[in-house]
């Protein structure tokens, strides 16, 4: 086998994650993140939990077995450590909820929906910088601050 097809093959399996496994943990069904305010969502609490929501809503959907998604998992710690008083942060494992993910048409990991009102107001797939999606984000809340006019003052 040539130098170049054992790159490839690497690079294959890093991406799935089989190598990745053992660099980068996985989040852990059912327990916070390191900040402590990363929780997981089920089918079940989807609806509550996201689509009822009187907060926007970023959910992170990821599987274990995706390597994009370890990786990408202290990106949204980090964002939910940030906005904490204006943005609500859950996971969502999609194999352990494939209803879920199913409905919304999620057809690739990691992928980060932002819910306003029950509503998703941006998509983000793949492997995306804290930076991107923090510049986003705090263009979307900017958007949502009252507007001060003179009368108002």
């Amino acid at each position: 086998m040539s130098f170049q097809w054992r790159i490839l093959i690497l690079i294959f399996f890093v991406g799935a994650g089989i190598l990745a496994g053992s660099v980068i943990p996985a989040p852990v069904q059912g327990e916070t993140s390191k900040s402590g305010s990363v929780a997981d969502v089920s089918d079940a609490q989807f609806e509550k939990n996201v689509v009822r929501s009187k907060r926007p809503v970023l959910v992170d959907f990821w599987a274990p077995w995706c390597g994009y998604c370890r990786m990408f998992s202290p990106v949204v710690d980090q964002l939910s450590e940030d906005y904490r008083d204006r943005l609500k942060v859950l996971r969502m494992n999609v194999d352990e909820n494939p209803e879920t993910s199913r409905a919304i048409g999620i057809e690739g990991l990691p992928t980060a929906l932002l819910f306003d009102h029950g509503k998703i107001v941006k998509a983000w797939v793949g492997f995306v910088s804290q930076e991107e999606m923090k510049s986003y984000l705090d263009h979307f809340f900017d958007k949502q601050k009252p507007i001060k006019t003179p009368e108002a003052q």
